[in-house]
């Protein structure tokens, strides 16, 4: 089923509560931000950036969530941008922050395609770049 504007609006809320809850969510509490989510999701970092792999469900968030931003002081998503492409709900955004070692702020383009169940996200695919999401969500995200 093709997204809506409120799907669309929904998951940049789920954006915007993880920077409202970054050193909550680092540490593995999803509180405020799991019931954006199914409880089986399944996030897949496709460029093998920040980390790759497959993570399957709420603890695979958590175990993501620790691998990326174990050593991270701060990290926030800024311009988020999102739209319907196809059935998918791409996210386009830079992601801002910075080590726990090093006072050097980072930025990357990112890009998630999100396919929802019920308004929830139940798979998300993370690009580095903004082109290969939106390519991505137009040809199909991988499985």
């Amino acid at each position: 089923m093709t997204p809506t504007q409120a799907d669309t609006e929904r998951v940049v809320a789920s954006y915007r509560e993880f920077n409202e809850r970054f050193q909550q969510v680092k540490t593995g509490d999803l509180t405020g931000v799991e019931e954006y989510c199914t409880p089986d999701l399944v996030m897949v970092s496709v460029d093998g950036w920040p980390v790759s792999g497959r993570y399957e469900g709420l603890d695979g968030y958590r175990r993501w969530v620790r691998e990326v931003y174990g050593g991270t002081a701060e990290n926030r998503f800024d311009e988020i941008e999102a739209s319907v492409v196809g059935d998918y709900v791409v996210v386009t955004m830079l992601s801002r922050g910075r080590a726990d070692d090093d006072p050097t702020e980072m930025e990357a383009p990112i890009g998630v395609v999100h396919e929802l169940r019920d308004g929830l996200i139940a798979r998300a695919w993370v690009y580095l770049g903004h082109e290969r999401a939106l390519q991505a969500a137009a040809q199909g995200p991988p499985a």
